[in-house]
């Protein structure tokens, strides 16, 4: 399950449409402001290496430079966030997670933030197994996006 680009050869069933956001502290000290490129500059970032497109996106907006803590996940970010003036890429879903756990400031920039698909992803030979198809079909109609 998730946005697995490199599965080329495998077969998938879109389940919905995501994009990246940035999220920090809500009383971070930029947090107030219009999310700008130039406003996107001034930031610190925690980049998780598990997401490559966030560090393509960062590499994209001339922002490598800001990177200050590389992460292999995004589940230690939020006491990280919550405790320093770093801000961090993540998919909007997580981050409205994240939102529920604390008091967090989420910017949704319309430049340089990639929109990506998440599917269920199986290979070839499991096309027409029972328990494979009925947990695929189960998922899709769980997640999938109307």
């Amino acid at each position: 399950l998730g946005y697995i680009p490199v599965l080329a050869d495998a077969r998938h069933q879109f389940l919905l449409s995501e994009r990246y956001v940035v999220v920090m502290r809500a009383d971070h000290p930029l947090a107030a402001r219009r999310p700008s490129r130039a406003a996107l500059a001034q930031l610190q970032y925690a980049l998780v290496r598990s997401h490559p497109a966030t560090a393509r996106a960062l590499q994209e907006l001339d922002l490598t430079a800001n990177v200050r803590l590389e992460l292999p996940h995004f589940m230690v970010l939020p006491r990280i966030l919550a405790d320093t003036d770093l801000a961090a890429l993540m998919p909007s879903r997580l981050a409205a997670a994240f939102q529920a756990l604390g008091d967090y400031a989420i910017w949704q920039p319309r430049v340089g933030l990639p929109r990506f698909d998440v599917a269920v992803h199986w290979f070839w030979r499991f096309e027409n197994e029972p328990g494979n198809r009925w947990l695929r079909e189960r998922i899709v109609a769980l997640f999938r996006e109307a």
